[in-house]
């Protein structure tokens, strides 16, 4: 899925997508506009997730790792995965609440935003490697 002009990508985490009966690998990334998972080619179903930021009505950490994104009341749900780091953990909660404080904010202040969480001390993205 191409970026649209003028959007960036701001944040890429490996993360699983369910869609259906499969739990579907691959990249979740956030953009200036939009929350994208494009899954890998080893997926029976490789149709990539798109949801707009400001459509986001709902977000935040459903059980250890698994975020819930609701937008226009359908809910996505991605497991944050970090392979060949045991120790690596990243904040869902914390992370939700960026998807949520995004949405909100001009598409000018949102890699700002991002920035700012990815430098907290408790975000997890140091620990991932996500600096």
């Amino acid at each position: 899925m191409p970026l649209a002009p003028g959007e960036a990508a701001l944040l890429e985490l490996p993360a699983n997508h369910f869609k259906g009966w499969e739990a579907r690998s691959g990249t979740l990334i956030l953009t200036t506009e939009r929350l994208l998972f494009h899954a890998r080619r080893v997926n029976l179903q490789r149709d990539p997730v798109s949801i707009e930021l400001a459509a986001i009505d709902g977000a935040g950490e459903r059980a250890h790792g698994l975020l819930l994104v609701a937008a226009g009341g359908i809910p996505a749900h991605f497991i944050l995965r970090y392979m060949g780091q045991p120790n690596a953990w990243i904040d869902v909660d914390g992370l939700a609440q960026l998807l949520l404080a995004m949405g909100d904010a001009p598409a000018s202040e949102r890699a700002r935003l991002v920035d700012d969480w990815r430098n907290s001390s408790d975000s997890g993205a140091r620990a991932v490697g996500l600096r």
